[in-house]
């Protein structure tokens, strides 16, 4: 309700925080932070909201910060008949921003009847750190990373260095470091050389800082599976991380990445299924779910996935990539390159290019698959985080020998895709029978069958 639009990351961080201490209750479904902010600011009817995210409840306010200066509002509200369970107005300091959070938590449990003890009680009034100008700091960053764009991951990076050096002891700050690292070296926009190693040693420090926290269970388990490929000690913290906040999309998808890889199908969907219900609004989301049930071959669940990606978002290229994936792996070349064409269109990077070059070369057009290698090649980074893609596109017009000798060199690089190699050389076609392909699923600790 200010009137600086600057202090929008301060009432989402506050929502966002709420959110996630209700999360913790065990008892509850919490709707996640993308798929409840997709309702902000819209006046919709809140059965029409309550149908659309198949909650019983909502929580709605209003945040009014000017200089020390808070006024915060909370209702929480019955979908079945708009009767106000709670109603609270606070005039406070921000230094009461704290109490003002775990207040209206408690008061939200009370009205729907939850009693917490112990170690519930004590995960939902946690907080990370008792410096307000550090918690700001962090707010902002973490408003930045949901941004998802490369200058967003840099501005985070800033605000998040800025909170630690107030408090060099706030664990979840560094988890975030540690996200925002990850993410500009796997899509490429700073070095992976650089950014790899740092995401890493931020989500082991996070840990060490606090190891009752899901999202430092959830730093160490992302790296341990996307930055040196072990899929069945990132299982173990992931499992640690979802133990601590069962309402958590992100975790959930993290779990059916590694079901998936270990050939765990059932446990995959399962994870996938709970991540959309809890988040079904996300972009992110609803695209990385994809991948247990590309995992499993179930293409009509990605078609479905895709076009539904294109109807919330039409300038999202992973919506066009599922289409175009769910085509490509059911043979239906000619359906897939346009779709494929879009992806790369929106977004040349080499996931997009690889799947477009993929589909040249199985349906034989070798000269446009070369074409696409070459323009993969070109992308700053292709040699740490693409080797696994760029054999893949060989594989697809046969040369096998050259695709392998870029998959030896993506387990030398942990290239993160080759998490996913069975899926890979399952859709090129290739005769797992190949003794080159046992040793590298023995190379990687994963199931060859």
């Amino acid at each position: 309700m200010s009137s600086d639009p600057e202090q929008e990351y301060f009432s989402d961080g506050i929502s966002e925080d709420i959110i996630n201490d209700l999360a913790q209750v065990s008892e509850l479904k919490v709707i996640g932070r993308t798929s409840s902010f997709a309702f902000k600011g819209k006046n919709l009817d809140l059965k029409v909201i309550g149908d659309q995210l198949k909650v019983t409840h909502i929580l709605e306010g209003s945040v009014r910060k000017s200089g020390n200066k808070l006024r915060v509002t909370a209702q929480l509200i019955s979908v079945a008949d708009g009767f106000h369970l709670y109603s609270e107005k606070f005039d406070r300091e921000l230094d009461d921003i704290f109490a003002i959070q775990d207040e209206i938590s408690l008061a939200i449990l009370k009205a729907i009847k939850i009693k917490l003890f112990g170690a519930e009680k004590e995960a939902v009034l946690k907080k990370y750190t008792d410096n307000v100008e550090a918690y700001q700091l962090y707010l902002n960053g973490r408003f930045h990373v949901n941004k998802f764009t490369p200058d967003g991951f840099f501005k985070a990076i800033e605000y998040f260095q800025a909170a630690i050096a107030l408090d060099p002891d706030y664990a979840i700050a560094y988890s975030g470091l540690s996200f925002s690292y990850m993410n500009l070296g796997h899509q490429n926009w700073s070095s992976p050389y650089k950014s790899l190693p740092l995401a890493i040693q931020f989500a082991i420090k996070s840990l060490e800082l606090d190891d009752e926290m899901a999202e430092s269970h959830l730093a160490v388990g992302r790296v341990k599976v996307h930055c040196e490929l072990k899929v069945r000690e990132a299982e173990i913290e992931f499992k640690k991380a979802i133990a601590i906040n069962p309402n958590s999309a992100e975790i959930y998808v993290q779990l059916g990445f590694c079901a998936a890889m270990l050939g765990n199908n059932k446990e995959a969907i399962e994870h996938a299924i709970k991540a959309e219900s809890l988040d079904p609004f996300s972009l992110l989301n609803l695209y990385y779910i994809g991948i247990p049930y590309w995992g499993v071959g179930d293409f009509e669940k990605i078609l479905a996935l895709g076009k539904r990606l294109i109807d919330l978002e039409p300038y999202f290229p992973g919506g066009y990539l599922w289409v175009g994936i769910s085509y490509l792996f059911s043979k239906r070349y000619e359906e897939a390159i346009p779709t494929l064409e879009m992806a790369v269109k929106l977004y040349p990077d080499l996931q997009n290019l690889s799947s477009l070059g993929s589909c040249y070369g199985l349906m034989g057009n070798k000269k446009k698959a070369m074409e696409i290698i070459e323009q993969m090649n070109k992308i700053d980074g292709s040699a740490i985080t693409g080797n696994l893609l760029i054999g893949w596109v060989y594989g697809s017009i046969g040369e096998w020998d050259t695709a392998f000798r870029y998959f030896d060199q993506a387990i030398e690089n942990h290239d993160f895709h080759m998490n996913f190699l069975k899926f890979y050389l399952r859709d090129a076609q290739m005769d797992m029978k190949d003794p080159r392909a046992k040793q590298l699923f023995e190379k990687l600790d994963l199931p060859y069958e």
